[in-house]
């Protein structure tokens, strides 16, 4: 049976450890750190505009605007504008083996 109190430290540290792997990982291909960053966590929300990305991402607006330029000059990410707002969307990850 789970037990939450003694488990869920386990569980925690085991996704931190894996999260780690995942950036080190993203480096080694040729991001930076705040790419890959930003990378792994657009995995998640594969279409996103900037403002959802702030809440979200541990950069200020403006840092994560230079990020994603940096990220579609690399092919990993595309932007569409529709009508009012910018919408950015990743592309496949095996575009990180064109680096």
């Amino acid at each position: 049976m789970y037990n939450f109190a003694t488990d869920y430290p386990k569980i925690v540290h085991m996704t931190a450890d894996k999260k780690d792997t995942n950036l080190r990982t993203l480096q080694d291909l040729g991001l930076s750190d705040n790419e890959a960053v930003l990378y792994e966590l657009m995995l998640s929300y594969p279409k996103v505009t900037v403002q959802e990305l702030t809440v979200r991402a541990p950069f200020t607006r403006t840092m994560l605007y230079y990020v994603l330029k940096w990220l579609e000059k690399k092919w990993l990410i595309t932007s569409k504008r529709k009508q009012w707002k910018t919408i950015y969307s990743v592309e496949n990850p095996e575009n990180l083996y064109d680096l």
